[in-house]
């Protein structure tokens, strides 16, 4: 990627981090959706860490002084540190408008795809089963409803309606002296040597 060790992590990401983190339920990110929050947070800036020097995003976030990651494989998160300072030369960014936050970082039932990052139906149905959070109201009225008990999320595989009853594909009904040994295209032979 690059020789040697990489850059420090400027300025500019450690507080765009801080923010990030400041502005977090609990002061925490699931890894998997540290870029997520990023994205909806800095819609038009993109976080490019293998021109500082960075193989991926732990590396980057390793650097990061301020928090630490905790958890295990399939439940890490970057957390806050409890005694964490400001970054070095930070100033609290102003607010343009007062528009409720949305996306991942909005109090719940206030998600929508509105606002500073349009968030796919995925994504909200990812973040909100990641956290355990009710389903995410969007704008699309076909959406299923996972709020209400004993449902999860649909099968993205649903089986198919079959045309003929008790066969394995559709369309039109298999001859009557059919056998699923014996292949309809080929007539019935007997091996050679028998009479």
């Amino acid at each position: 990627i690059g020789s040697g060790r990489p850059k420090a992590v400027p300025k500019k990401i450690l507080a765009r981090v801080w923010d990030i983190f400041q502005s977090a339920a609990g002061h925490e990110v699931p890894v998997n959706m540290f870029v997520a929050y990023y994205k909806e947070q800095y819609p038009h800036d993109k976080l490019r860490f293998k021109s500082l020097g960075y193989q991926d995003l732990r590396g980057l976030m390793a650097h990061v002084p301020f928090i630490e990651k905790v958890g295990g494989r399939k439940h890490s998160k970057y957390v806050l540190k409890a005694d964490a300072l400001p970054p070095e030369g930070y100033r609290r960014p102003v607010v343009a408008s007062s528009a409720p936050p949305s996306g991942p970082r909005a109090p719940q039932g206030v998600r929508s795809t509105s606002g500073g990052g349009a968030l796919s139906q995925w994504l909200l149905w990812h973040i909100n089963s990641n956290t355990g959070a009710p389903a995410a109201s969007a704008p699309n009225l076909n959406a299923p409803n996972f709020t209400a008990p004993n449902l999860s999320a649909p099968d993205p595989y649903p089986p198919r309606q079959m045309a003929s009853p008790g066969m394995g594909c559709p369309g039109p009904a298999p001859p009557a002296h059919w056998s699923p040994a014996r292949p309809l295209s080929l007539p019935m032979q007997r091996p050679q040597g028998y009479q």
